[in-house]
């Protein structure tokens, strides 16, 4: 099954961000951006994306580089940095 986060936790991690739950809550409640999350959900998947995160990575002249999953700084950095290096930029 597909794993997701209970809305009932909303208003707990809401307050914790420091947002106004009121306003988060009318935004939810009116779907403000439900159009734009389905076409971002729908570009993903067209992408390739098989789950959350999902990152691309574009340099100019080189094919695309995908990184599926949670990954450190450190970690994305080396990849960023590699693919610099292939492209023979500093």
């Amino acid at each position: 099954g597909t794993a997701q986060f209970d809305p009932s936790g909303y208003d707990d991690v809401v307050q914790k961000l420091g947002l106004d739950t009121d306003a988060f809550n009318a935004c939810l409640t009116s779907q403000t951006y439900q159009k734009r999350v389905e076409a971002d959900a729908a570009n993903a998947l067209a992408a390739g994306a098989t789950g959350a995160p999902y990152t691309v990575v574009l340099i100019k002249g080189q094919s695309p580089i995908t990184v599926s999953g949670a990954f450190s700084y450190d970690q994305m950095k080396q990849i960023v940095d590699a693919a610099l290096q292939k492209a023979g930029v500093e």
